[in-house]
């Protein structure tokens, strides 16, 4: 029901589904509450004044076709610095379902969509971000070629040169780089993947992945790294410095269903703030989206509104709490 709720919302919808969508919502209590959610994160989003990849209508114009009004939010002010925290209410599972992402509404003017072309370069300074069809964020580095199998069935592509991945949750459906050193599998993750001829690096952020090499197979989890030289694959081991790793992608965020704790610390390190998770238990509830050229206030706003949680500003430090 997820698709049909988003095309009514961005006025997509028939004068049909239209009505199949009255339906449903009255059906039961639970079919309006979920409706209610996904237009207040809708709104919340658009409210940001971010454009998609193929030019949007303006925001006034989508809340304007889907037929509703901004909902009304709590906010706090930061005492030293004059700008507003948003807490929205919102449902996580938008980010993962449907026919838009959060990472499609976040993306910057380098971003495209890998809808229709079957291969993506960059040139010597250049650097982009491509969302495939299953919700997949690439972040593809200088000197680099990202090619599409075309087959809409399955999660495959090609490397040369270097790419963040930050892979869809689809676990019957493995993702599988395909390079000249070898071929990456992961189910859902983030790791960052170097190759050139018969040398590949390979650095996991998040999650598990499974590289195999000719004669070899070797399995990583999160804070591992390999290699392959000349076609030799060496031992697994710690990686050393991971923001030293990661500064190539520049001013850029992506989480596939990551747990909010581990979001908060990349932001932490990222912008270099303080956040405070004042219960335990919401470190663990799930973001998808991906950020690039985003202040903080954006990005923050945006995560809180999707894991259903209050973001506030006390003494330059970020306090989350749940929604009260």
């Amino acid at each position: 029901m997820e698709p049909l709720i988003l095309k009514s919302l961005d006025g997509t919808a028939t004068a049909e589904e239209e009505h199949q969508l009255r339906i449903w919502r009255t059906a039961s209590p639970s079919n309006e509450r979920l409706y209610q959610e996904l237009s207040r994160l809708w709104i919340a989003l658009v409210e940001t004044g971010t454009r998609d990849v193929a030019p949007p209508p303006e925001a006034q114009e989508l809340i304007r076709r889907a037929g509703i009004r901004p909902f009304p939010m709590r906010s706090w002010r930061k005492r030293h610095q004059g700008w507003w925290w948003i807490g929205a209410a919102a449902a996580a599972t938008f980010l993962v379902t449907g026919t838009l992402a959060v990472s499609r509404v976040l993306g910057s003017s380098k971003a495209v969509v890998g809808f229709g072309a079957d291969e993506f370069v960059t040139g010597a300074s250049g650097v982009s971000t491509v969302t495939l069809r299953d919700g997949t964020v690439v972040r593809l580095g200088p000197h680099s070629r990202l090619g599409l199998t075309g087959l809409q069935s399955d999660r495959e592509v090609q490397l040369e040169g270097r790419a963040f991945f930050a892979v869809a949750h689809a676990p019957e459906r493995p993702f599988r780089i395909l390079t000249s050193a070898g071929t990456v599998t992961a189910l859902g993750t983030r790791f960052d993947l170097q190759v050139g001829g018969d040398n590949l690096n390979l650095a996991l952020l998040e999650g598990r992945v499974v590289l195999k090499t000719p004669g070899k197979e070797v399995a990583l989890r999160a804070g591992q790294a390999t290699r392959v030289v000349q076609g030799t694959t060496l031992p697994v081991s710690r990686i050393a410095d991971r923001d030293s790793a990661m500064s190539w992608v520049g001013d850029f965020l992506a989480f596939q269903e990551t747990p909010l704790g581990e979001a908060a610390r990349e932001i932490e390190r990222h912008y270099n703030v303080r956040i405070l998770i004042s219960d335990p238990s919401l470190a663990s509830r799930a973001i998808s989206a991906w950020f690039t050229d985003r202040p903080v206030e954006e990005v923050l706003r945006i995560v809180c509104a999707a894991t259903l949680t209050e973001c506030s500003m006390k003494d330059g430090d970020v306090m989350v709490r749940p929604l009260r």
